[in-house]
């Protein structure tokens, strides 16, 4: 959930990304989107996610493919681990293009129980932003099949305490990953599948 009380994981805003971190580009060398950095001390304990380190989730907003062709679609989303201390500068793109940045909003974590049964009509007050459990679907409630829910990232632009970004028709972004691959730390494989309305 959003919070007032600085944290180091976050939506929005610019990543406090290590320089020897290339940031990721598209496979027309455009530069990916920030929208999470998930700083996993911060984490409730024994869920499965990494007890150390720090997740940054990108995606090309400009883009925003669906997930409709998970090979084709492989460079417009990108997950990046890095076990080490954060730096406490952040980094911003080389492009002088990206007039747009959405606002930086402070994250604190609980553990809320989630069900199958869940959709968006249960979340008509607030986004659902979470990690792990079943997500809060829209079209498809078995859109990944075998995999774990590593991230939903929901429309969150009303407010101006929100990040101000949109998917699609009032969607959600949802970023997967195997069982294998997160018990691995390994995140080239995470696909994202883009649903709204």
């Amino acid at each position: 959930m959003k919070t007032t009380k600085e944290s180091r994981s976050k939506l929005g805003g610019n990543p406090n990304l290590p320089e020897g971190i290339a940031w990721p580009v598209n496979s027309k060398g455009r530069e990916l989107d920030f929208l999470a950095q998930i700083h996993c001390a911060d984490l409730p304990q024994g869920m499965g996610l990494p007890d150390h380190g720090t997740l940054f989730f990108f995606y090309d907003v400009e883009e925003q493919p669906w997930g409709l062709d998970a090979e084709a679609e492989r460079d417009y989303h990108r997950v990046i681990y890095y076990s080490g201390e954060l730096p406490k500068e952040q980094r911003t793109r080389q492009a002088k293009c990206h007039l747009w940045i959405p606002r930086e909003c402070f994250l604190a974590f609980k553990v809320v129980q989630t069900t199958f049964e869940m959709d968006e009509e249960d979340n008509e007050t607030e986004p659902c932003h979470q990690m792990l459990g079943f997500p809060t679907w829209i079209q498809n409630e078995n859109m990944a099949p075998g995999k774990l829910l590593l991230l939903q990232v929901d429309t969150d632009d009303a407010k101006e305490d929100s990040p101000g970004w949109m998917w699609g028709d009032d969607g959600i972004l949802y970023f997967w990953i195997s069982p294998e691959d997160l018990a691995n730390n390994n995140y080239d494989n995470v696909e994202v599948i883009l649903e709204c309305y």
